[in-house]
């Protein structure tokens, strides 16, 4: 199975998590670290699932990549040019520190 994987750069540490599994989490001091424990809780949390009779959730989320110019900056925008907003920050934030991924189990999970 393969599950997309978003990992958010912090200001000391890397999170990640799976839209397609609620509460599958890690959350590590670099990037090799948080892809290593993403992947064991993944696999930890499908064995979870599956010794409560659950049904295996198939993967559903993806990922694509939007190209945009580099211009398109708050100033880029002629309502936005000036603005102070937390929005205008947190977008421009989350632009430069998410990385997306998808991880691919070896073994299949039944």
């Amino acid at each position: 199975m393969r599950y997309a994987v978003i990992i958010e750069q912090g200001e000391t540490s890397y999170g990640a998590y799976v839209p397609d599994l609620p509460g599958c989490v890690a959350v590590a001091e670099t990037k090799d670290e948080v892809m290593s424990l993403i992947k064991d809780a993944i696999e930890f949390h499908l064995e979870d699932i599956k010794q409560e009779g659950q049904t295996v959730p198939v993967p559903s989320s993806f990922t694509e990549y939007i190209e945009v110019a580099a211009c398109l900056a708050r100033s880029a925008f002629p309502l936005a040019a000036g603005v102070d907003s937390p929005i205008l920050r947190l977008n421009e934030r989350l632009a430069r520190n998410v990385i997306m991924v998808s991880i691919t189990l070896t073994s299949p999970m039944k």
